[in-house]
């Protein structure tokens, strides 16, 4: 024994077993679809969107003349940093939104199947939300790429998955001590 009272190989980082939860040629039944992943973006789009949809409604003018809807750039920045604080705050937390929830599907580190960190967390986020902040037409359309990147790649990881080193898998079953596992 050393002095530490801890054996070699004892410590989490010197076990072998230290891998990807999942890998292109193991346990492939593990990754979560590419439907699952479109139905829990769907879910969160539905969970977020209505409510800020309503308050945008609320707080907004319409320029019948123009055509045109005004919305104040205080509810502009709001609304953008309710969306960012959901997503990065439950997958930071939980490694799942409540639509991933819903779907039973989490993010993961691949390197380690531990829920991301706030870096990694915050570019699961912001790649696939940036284009949209791009002020011409069809920049909407560069958003869905990053996602559909994820058909072709064996990890079914898309370009903000491989950015932030994370995967999304199977969730098995509820995270301990949230609250929520069955007693």
């Amino acid at each position: 024994m050393s002095a530490s009272g801890i054996e070699p190989g004892d410590h989490p980082d010197d076990r072998e077993d230290r891998r990807p939860p999942v890998s292109p040629t193991e346990g492939t039944d593990q990754l979560a679809t590419i439907g699952s992943r479109a139905w829990a973006r769907i879910l969160d789009g539905l969970i977020i969107g209505i409510p800020l949809a309503v308050l945008i409604m609320v707080t907004s003018e319409v320029d019948t003349g123009k055509e045109t809807l005004h919305i104040p750039l205080g509810v502009q920045v709001a609304t953008t940093l309710v969306a960012a604080a959901y997503e990065v705050i439950l997958i930071h937390l939980r490694g799942q939104t409540i639509g991933k929830r819903i779907v039973g599907i989490r993010a993961v580190r691949v390197n380690d199947g531990a829920h991301p960190d706030w870096t990694a967390s915050s570019m699961r986020y912001l790649l696939p939300a940036l284009p949209a902040l791009i002020p011409i037409p069809g920049a909407f359309l560069l958003s869905p790429v990053v996602y559909l990147a994820a058909i072709p790649d064996p990890l079914r990881r898309g370009w903000h998955d491989r950015a932030a080193g994370t995967i999304v898998v199977k969730a098995t079953a509820p995270d301990a001590g949230d609250g929520l596992s069955a007693r």
